[in-house]
C-alpha cells in the first residue's frame, strides 16, 4: 500500500489522482490532502478519500476549514509549516505535488530531504528551483517521477536506453486554440476564448499558458532538469491531435514515442505504479479512428513565449525564475481584462530585459528574486494602465 500526500487536491490533477486511487484501493490510499484557499472543496475531498489530515495553505482560512471538518475526525492544519510537516510524515510514502506556481518548490525539497519520492505535476518546482531540487534528489537518492503527459512520455521512452545514445528529446504541443488564428486577431483574444482548450481540461492558469505556449516553454526548462538535457537536445513540435505525447530520437535515427488518448489519469497512474504498470479501463486507443497524426514546427512569431523560454533556458541561472514569475503575474491580469492577450509575452519579455543576468545561488536568493520580479512586474502593469 502506497500512502499519498496529495498537494493541490482540489485542482484538475488532484481530481484525476483521486479517480486513479479509487480504482486501486488495495494498492493506493491518500493520507493527507492540501489545497490553497478553497475550503469547502478541500473538506469535501478530505471526506471523500478518508484522509487523516487536511491542510489549507492560506492561514486565514484555517477557522473555516476546522468548521467544515467538525465531527469528521479529520485533522485541520494551515500554512507553509504544516505543508512541510505533511511532506515529512512517517505515514506518507509518496508526495504528489500538483500545487500551482512557485509555491510548489519548498514542499518538493522537503519531501526529497526526507526520502519521499515526489510525483511531480508542479512545473515551477524545476523551472525555478531545478538546480536545488535535482541536487537534493541525488543527495538522498530519491526519485522524481513526472506527471506531465509530455515528460511522462519521455520518461517511458527512455527506459532501458543508455542516456549517451539520445540525440533529441522532442516535446509535443497541441498548439492551443489559436494555432491558426491570424496574427492581427490575437490582440483581440478574450479570456473566455483563451480558456477553451481544444484537447485538455485544465485549470485556468495552465489553460492560458497552454494557449500562449508558455506552458511548453516551462516544460522545456523542466525537461532540462528531469533528463539532464542541454538546450540543443530539446525541441518542440506542434501535434494538434495530442495522441503522441513526446518522442525520443536516438543517435542511429530511431525514434521512440509514447501514444495514448489525452487523459491525465494515464501518466498519473504510471508515476504511482512505477516501476510496475497496472491495468486500467480508461478509454482505449483506436488507431484506425484517428486516421491522421500531424506534426509541424511551432510559429515563434505567433508564440513569442516559446522564444523567451529558450532564452531563459540558455541564460543565467535566475532567468527561468524571472520568466515564470512574470507569467504568474501576467496571466491573472489578462484574466481580469487588465492586459491584452499579447500583453502576456510582452510582460514576460520586459521582465527578462529588466532582470537580465539575474542569478540565484541559494534558495533564499531564489525566493528573493521571485518576489522582486513579481513586485516589479505588477508595478509595470499598473504604470501601463495609467498611461493608456
Amino acid at each position: 500500500m502506497k500512502r499519498i500526500a496529495l498537494l493541490g487536491a482540489t485542482g484538475s490533477i488532484g481530481i484525476s489522482t483521486i479517480d486513479v486511487v479509487s480504482r486501486h484501493p488495495d494498492l493506493l490510499c491518500i493520507t493527507a490532502v492540501i489545497g490553497y484557499s478553497r475550503v469547502q472543496e478541500l473538506a469535501s475531498v478530505a471526506k471523500q478519500v478518508g484522509a487523516k489530515v487536511a491542510v489549507i495553505a492560506q492561514s486565514s482560512a484555517y477557522t473555516d476549514l476546522c468548521s467544515a471538518l467538525a465531527g469528521t475526525g479529520i485533522e485541520a492544519q494551515s500554512g507553509d509549516a504544516a505543508i512541510a510537516e505533511i511532506c515529512s510524515r512517517d505515514d506518507v510514502d509518496i508526495v504528489l505535488n500538483a500545487l500551482v506556481g512557485a509555491a510548489g518548490v519548498a514542499p518538493t525539497l522537503t519531501a526529497l530531504h526526507h526520502g519521499k519520492p515526489v510525483v511531480l505535476a508542479n512545473k515551477e518546482t524545476l523551472v525555478c528551483g531545478g538546480a536545488f531540487v535535482t541536487r537534493e534528489a541525488v543527495k538522498t537518492n530519491t526519485a522524481i517521477l513526472p506527471v506531465d503527459s509530455e515528460h511522462s512520455a519521455l520518461f517511458q521512452a527512455l527506459i532501458g536506453e543508455p542516456r549517451a545514445r539520445v540525440k533529441r528529446l522532442i516535446l509535443t504541443a497541441s498548439g492551443g486554440p489559436f494555432r491558426e488564428t491570424p496574427l492581427e486577431e490575437l490582440r483581440q483574444i478574450t479570456p473566455e476564448a483563451a480558456l477553451k482548450h481544444p484537447t485538455w481540461k485544465m485549470g485556468p492558469k495552465v489553460t492560458i499558458d497552454s494557449s500562449t505556449l508558455v506552458n511548453k516553454g516551462l516544460e522545456l526548462i523542466e525537461a532540462k532538469w528531469l533528463f539532464q538535457a542541454s538546450s540543443n537536445e530539446l525541441d518542440v513540435v506542434v501535434h494538434p491531435q495530442s495522441i503522441v505525447h513526446s518522442l525520443v530520437e536516438y543517435v542511429d535515427g530511431s525514434m521512440k514515442a509514447q501514444l495514448s488518448n489525452p487523459d491525465m489519469r494515464i501518466p498519473i497512474q504510471f508515476a504511482l505504479s512505477y516501476p510496475d504498470r497496472w491495468e486500467a479501463d480508461y478509454v482505449p486507443n483506436d488507431l484506425p479512428a484517428l486516421r491522421d497524426l500531424t506534426f509541424y514546427a511551432p510559429d515563434e512569431a505567433r508564440f513569442p513565449a516559446l522564444r523567451l523560454a529558450k532564452q531563459a533556458l540558455d541564460g543565467s541561472n535566475g532567468m527561468a525564475a524571472v520568466f515564470n514569475a512574470a507569467d504568474e503575474i501576467a496571466v491573472p491580469e489578462f484574466l481580469a481584462n487588465r492586459i491584452s492577450y499579447l500583453g502576456i509575452p510582452a510582460v514576460i519579455e520586459d521582465a527578462m530585459t529588466h532582470f537580465a543576468g539575474a542569478t540565484a545561488e541559494s534558495l533564499d536568493e531564489l525566493f528573493d528574486l521571485d518576489r522582486n520580479v513579481r513586485s516589479w512586474t505588477h508595478e509595470q502593469i499598473i504604470k501601463r494602465a495609467r498611461n493608456v
